[in-house]
């Protein structure tokens, strides 16, 4: 965890705030957002918190190699 912290940090000291939207960033709000959309289309789940798991649905659409999921 502290690495993740200190990468973080360091693309805050390199982007600067503007990628901050009020206290997440750029990044973890486009996760966020990504992992509801793919939850809502069924291809993965959140079986706790914190965790996120690729569905059978997901691997079947994954093996198609799609060149985006819309």
């Amino acid at each position: 965890m502290a690495r993740a912290t200190s990468d973080l940090n360091a693309v805050r000291m390199l982007c600067g705030p503007a990628i901050m939207y009020s206290s997440q960033t750029l990044f973890t709000n486009r996760l966020a957002w990504a992992k509801g959309h793919l939850k809502k289309a069924g291809l993965v789940t959140s079986p706790s918190r914190g965790t996120i798991q690729i569905t059978d649905e997901g691997r079947r659409v994954l093996s198609e190699h799609p060149a985006h999921i819309n």
